[in-house]
Parts: C-alpha cells; sequence; structure tokens
C-alpha cells in the first residue's frame, strides 16, 4: 500500500495502471487498494492465463 501511495502521489506515476498481487488475504484489503487506485487485487496463488487476461483488461481500459 506504501507503493501505491507513492506511486499516486507522484505526477509522473499517478495514472499507470497498478494491479496489485499478494498472498495477503486480510479483510477489506481489495476495497483500500481499489480506493487508493488500484486496477485490481489478485490473490496468491495466481493462474498465469487468468493473470494474462487480466493484464490485457486493465491495459485496454486503462486501470478503470
Amino acid at each position: 500500500m506504501q507503493l501505491l501511495d507513492k506511486l499516486r502521489d507522484s505526477s509522473k506515476t499517478q495514472n499507470v495502471p497498478v494491479i496489485i498481487v499478494t498472498a495477503m488475504t486480510a479483510r477489506g484489503l481489495e476495497a483500500e487498494a481499489k480506493a487508493k487506485g488500484a486496477a485490481a487485487v489478485v490473490i496468491k496463488p495466481v493462474e498465469p492465463k487468468a493473470f494474462l487476461e487480466l493484464v490485457k483488461q486493465v491495459l485496454e481500459t486503462g486501470g478503470a
């Protein structure tokens, strides 16, 4: 979350789409990340084909 905050605080990176990949399953993590501007949150283990599709989707929509 700290890195996401820093990315959003910089004018150079504030619009870069961010997908968070984590092993953490804390309640509210996804909502917090999306509120801070993350495009998506993926909980490990990551299925490669599904992740690739998610990346394509995020790039096509600009992270929205």
